[in-house]
């Protein structure tokens, strides 16, 4: 579940998009090894550089909002594009 605010942004200069991550996300990035981090993070970056792929699936969340989720290694990654703000936001990460 996406419970806060982006505490960790990113530019993205490739099309003016950034990512944040949630707080919950956050903390699940926290936890990884330092190369699965790396490699998070070349994700939301491709993410935030292609702001209309659709992933491999589609839910909507408590509020109502279409999601989307992306496979990054073994991680599921649960987000969506904020198009009046230019920004990714990754809502949530879990194991697959």
């Amino acid at each position: 579940s996406v419970c806060g605010p982006a505490p960790f942004e990113e530019d993205v200069s490739l099309t003016g998009y950034r990512y944040g991550l949630w707080a919950g996300a956050f903390e699940f990035w926290q936890t990884q090894p330092e190369e699965s981090r790396d490699e998070l993070q070349r994700h939301f970056e491709w993410l935030a550089a292609h702001p209309h792929y659709e992933g491999f699936a589609c839910d909507y969340d408590l509020s109502g909002r279409r999601v989307f989720l992306s496979i990054c290694g073994d991680i599921v990654v649960t987000y969506w594009p904020d198009h009046s703000v230019r920004m990714m936001q990754i809502g949530e990460l879990a194991n697959g």
